[in-house]
């Protein structure tokens, strides 16, 4: 933080800070509907273009700024210390790296940390109300998609707020309510350090009230109303989101705030000294545990052994890449052949039933472990145990920071919370706040004092910042033109009008080069036209960056289509092993058999194909089935 403050500096610090908090007002309803994964890379981009305006800014408050304190915490460090394994491990130690906007998000993620941690402490409680002001907007937009005034963002959902599905939606308002709540509770608190004491004047106040009313009002819509609205807006919501991760998470940190308001542990420790006392609490709440563990189990079952399903087969990625994992975002690039891999070992055990077309772990710390290996959780262990002694912190604003920490910790041991952009921002501003609030210091305050540099080197400086930006800013607008690109060529695709959308995949293959999704689409539309040779050579580099059921049935085809019937073989078995339980792939390696004239195999895998339980009913089974009747009739 500067200690001189001419005025051009305090004024691009407002700017900033006011950018800031536009950015967690408005970027969690970001939708870009010209986009491919409209709701995701449109936030993507909007975030890109924030951090650009953030950056461009911050070098112009470094120009004028004549002396800095640097003040670094541990958890500065170690957070340092974890992105530079990242990307070492991202670009050197793995042998292939694929395109990664989560990536591209962690860069601008870790800017968003740099200026978070340059602001002052004061404003971070503004930023606390620009988060749940975000929040309930969101939650006003999924009320009205649940009453149907707007369509959702899913076919399968009638609320999903700006998010692709009601997972991550309620994810979010859940760290939202916990923030609300915690302001909420606290508000006294937040009001005696407020901008709108009763000795600060307000210069367009000037009618019929006092200054002491006037600053009294707002602070009360302020540290009031406005977490009120927020707490009851999601409160409101969250029961119709179904979502258990997020329940829990708003459950768990909410326990937390009131145990912290009211001292409850003190309270309990008191009353509670006789040893059979104890006994029946733990009792009891033992009890509770349970019993709410096997109610939120039980309410969507299938969906909880889909997890179970996932965390199994994820640890067979681990353990065949213990020390640096797979890499930063490549879970999708493996767990598919995985889980192949464990059908084929273990047969039909009933999992089968629960099984799909899986690209994330649905529990972060195990995500990170197959993707960082040993190394990365140790330096994740190591960050754990920094941050654990600030829970113990009695600032207002701390106390509910930490609260939202634990509240997306929870969250992300059932969720893919990595993936959503604005829960990431909530936990790089739980982050900033906890290293700006953090008493530990390898640099305490004063200590570490660095004079800036000349003003010519400093400019030198800003010059170089400027025009990195004007390349960043190209390099957002190109990635932008893809995703708009990479839509069109889709609609295109699905109205079989696959020249024109070859061409414009065929234009974008510079920038999704490595990309396993887009390769697939691409691929695909190739097959479709019947340039299968150009197809082969798409899917076949698609595979080294995405596993899917999609590939090997057009990988089945296309080697069919060459009479390389064993390969063909191999591919329709890859994709039924991956989800056991689909028809489509048997069907059509029962077909690929008599094509071959193996009439014995062929009535096999038909007979199979009619014995296996039907997870959804549709005509275009029942289709089959006929098919497979005729098989078995006719031979």
């Amino acid at each position: 933080m500067e200690t001189h403050t001419p005025i051009i500096v305090r004024t691009t610090q407002h700017i900033i800070a006011l950018v800031l908090a536009g950015l967690f007002v408005v970027l969690p309803s970001v939708v870009m509907p010209e986009l491919m994964h409209p709701t995701q890379t449109g936030k993507s981009i909007f975030f890109f273009y924030g951090m650009l305006v953030i950056g461009g800014l911050s070098a112009m408050r470094y120009v004028f700024t004549s002396e800095l304190s640097v003040k670094v915490t541990m958890l500065d460090v170690v957070l340092l210390v974890l992105l530079v394994y990242i990307t070492i491990n991202r670009y050197w130690l793995q042998p292939i790296h694929g395109f990664s906007m989560k990536y591209y998000e962690l860069m601008g993620l870790t800017v968003l940390y740099i200026t978070l941690r340059s602001m002052p402490k004061r404003y971070y409680t503004y930023f606390l109300l620009a988060v749940i002001l975000g929040g309930i907007i969101q939650a006003i937009y999924g009320s009205l998609q649940l009453w149907g005034h707007y369509s959702s963002y899913h076919a399968g959902f009638r609320m999903t707020g700006s998010f692709f599905n009601p997972g991550p939606y309620a994810g979010y308002l859940a760290g939202v309510f916990t923030v609300s709540l915690g302001m909420y509770l606290f508000r006294d608190e937040f009001m005696k350090d407020s901008f709108f004491r009763k000795d600060m004047s307000i210069p367009w106040v000037n009618f019929s009230v006092t200054r002491d009313t006037a600053n009294r009002w707002i602070n009360q819509i302020l540290f009031e109303y406005i977490p009120l609205v927020g707490v009851l807006s999601s409160f409101m919501v969250l029961p119709a989101s179904q979502s258990r991760a997020a329940w829990l998470a708003a459950i768990i940190s909410g326990l937390v705030l009131f145990v912290a308001k009211y001292d409850i542990i003190s309270l309990t420790r008191n009353k509670v000294n006789a040893p059979w006392k104890k006994v029946l609490i733990g009792l009891f709440l033992t009890i509770c545990l349970g019993g709410s563990a096997y109610g939120l189990y039980h309410f969507k079952k299938g969906s909880a052994d889909g997890r179970l399903l996932i965390w199994k087969v994820t640890t067979n990625m681990i353990a065949d890449h213990p020390w640096v994992g797979v890499g930063y975002d490549r879970f999708k690039a493996h767990y598919m052949n995985y889980q192949a891999e464990y059908f084929q070992t273990h047969g039909e055990t009933g999992e089968e039933m629960v099984a799909g077309e899986t690209v994330y772990a649905f529990n972060e710390p195990l995500q990170f472990v197959t993707e960082e290996g040993v190394i990365g959780l140790t330096i994740a262990l190591l960050l754990t145990g920094i941050i654990l002694p600030l829970f113990k912190g009695d600032n207002k604003v701390l106390v509910v920071v930490m609260a939202c920490l634990l509240n997306l910790l929870v969250l992300g041991l059932f969720s893919y919370t990595m993936l959503i952009l604005p829960i990431k921002l909530l936990l790089i501003f739980t982050l900033g706040a906890a290293a700006i609030y953090s008493p530990h210091r390898l640099f305490s305050h004063g200590s570490f004092r660095v004079l800036a540099l000349i003003k010519a080197v400093r400019v030198v400086i800003s010059v170089a910042l400027i025009l990195t930006s004007f390349f960043i800013f190209s390099k957002i607008q190109k990635i932008s033109h893809g995703f708009r690109e990479w839509n069109t060529a889709l609609v295109f695709y699905q109205m079989d009008v696959y020249d024109e959308a070859i061409l414009r995949f065929d234009s974008l293959y510079s920038i999704f080069s490595k990309d396993g999704d887009f390769l697939q689409q691409y691929g695909k539309a190739l097959a479709m036209d019947h340039d299968f040779s150009e197809a082969k050579k798409i899917l076949l580099e698609s595979r080294k960056y995405f596993s899917s059921t999609t590939i090997e049935i057009a990988m089945g085809n296309i080697y069919k289509k060459a009479k390389d019937y064993d390969k063909a073989k191999i591919a329709y078995r890859n994709a039924g092993a991956m989800i056991p339980v689909r028809f489509y792939p048997k069907y059509l390696l029962a077909k690929l058999y008599e094509e071959e004239g193996d009439v014995k195999a062929a009535v096999r895998v038909a007979k199979e194909l009619l014995m296996k339980d039907v997870k959804v009913e549709s005509l275009a089974i029942d289709e089959m089935k006929n098919e497979m009747i005729d098989v078995i009739n006719n031979y």
